[in-house]
């Protein structure tokens, strides 16, 4: 936990800044010239260098839109006369419409300084404070404080690190975890290729480049081989007592939904309740990260169809996939590798259990 960073900042406690945030608005609203509206989560005020790869693993939003109706479909931005984003506002209609979260910049004692606000209840709390160091080719360092349960500071900080004028690694650090890095890697045509996390020995991939041609072909890649890994997975794993269900637990509420979690249920999972007996997450035998579900060049193709899910708000296309697998699953001849007793079904549910009527009723065999 690091001390108050208000001080060194803007010359006041966090306290004081928070009590007086309307002055810090009302400065920043006023450096405004020019407005427009963008897409929620375009991350526009965002100072740290490739910020919608690395953290929203997806290509940048960069297309201004009209003005809406219903507010909460689209951020409102304002830019000074220097071309920097001053004021980014993100709005709410419950309980009562208005602004939501917002996030200005304010001129402070060393130099700018980012301040983000939420309106919980109505009533604004500071939340973060934010200042960038500048280097010689772009921004050398981040680093962002956070009143955590209106008690402790907590201090997040990315320096990064260029070759010519191309960000090429990112490092990371922060209290409640390890420090890891991030390595960018670049196409011959100028654009990133690729965007992978290194922590200790374990990568994962971040960010991949939208294939030119789509990506039907990397979604059909993607099911073929998981109806191979998870039966690969089942041959490794198969319990000696009978099995009366294969399932495919995936991530519905906005985390990525591949790769899936997947278990096998046995007499012993049994239970009058539907949501304990259909739930792969109270199973006994169950694996969250299946090893067959792990490989650079699946994982990579699995970042594509994730990162273009989310930029698309497509809930419904992973759940169609995972039916499709589940289908295949289904019709498979499981002799010699796994017994199963007379009534098996394979089960494709989100960890909410919204799907699951609905993809049971689709998963039945006509």
């Amino acid at each position: 936990m690091s001390d108050d960073p208000a001080p060194r900042l803007l010359g006041r406690s966090w306290a004081e800044v928070e009590a007086d945030i309307q002055s810090h608005r009302e400065a920043a609203e006023s450096a405004v010239v020019r407005w427009a509206w963008g897409p929620v989560y375009a991350g526009w005020e965002r100072l740290e260098p490739l910020f919608s790869e690395r953290v929203h693993g997806e290509r940048p939003k960069t297309r201004e839109l009209p003005e809406p109706e219903d507010r909460t479909t689209r951020d409102l931005f304002g830019w000074d006369d220097a071309g920097r984003v001053v004021v980014a506002r993100r709005f709410r209609s419950w309980p009562q419409p208005g602004v939501q979260d917002e996030t200005i910049l304010v001129e402070g004692a060393a130099g700018p300084v980012q301040m983000h606000m939420h309106w919980p209840l109505g009533v604004v709390e500071l939340i973060r404070m934010a200042a960038p160091e500048p280097g010689h080719v772009g921004l050398a360092a981040m680093r962002s404080w956070y009143l955590r349960d209106r008690t402790a500071f907590w201090c997040y900080e990315e320096r990064f690190t260029y070759e010519g004028a191309r960000l090429t690694r990112v490092d990371v650090r922060h209290p409640d975890g390890d420090p890891h890095f991030q390595v960018v890697e670049w196409d011959t045509d100028g654009e990133v290729k690729r965007i992978y996390r290194q922590a200790g020995d374990k990568r994962s991939v971040v960010y991949v480049r939208p294939p030119k041609g789509g990506v039907a072909p990397v979604r059909r890649r993607v099911e073929a081989e998981l109806v191979d890994r998870i039966a690969a997975w089942v041959a490794r794993r198969a319990p000696a007592e009978p099995v009366w269900a294969l399932g495919i637990l995936y991530d519905a509420e906005g985390n990525p939904p591949l790769p899936p979690s997947v278990g096998l249920a046995t007499a012993d999972d049994l239970d009058d309740d539907p949501l304990v007996r259909f739930n792969p997450a109270e199973w006994g035998l169950m694996d969250t990260d299946p090893d067959e579900l792990l490989g650079d060049a699946f994982a990579e193709d699995c970042a594509v169809l994730n990162q273009h899910w989310s930029s698309a708000m497509d809930d419904a296309a992973p759940r169609r996939m995972f039916v499709k697998v589940a289908k295949a699953l289904r019709d498979r001849d499981w002799a010699g590798f796994l017994t199963t007793a007379d009534e098996f079904e394979v089960l494709a549910v989100d960890l909410e259990l919204e799907d699951l009527q609905r993809n049971r009723r689709a998963l039945r065999p006509k």
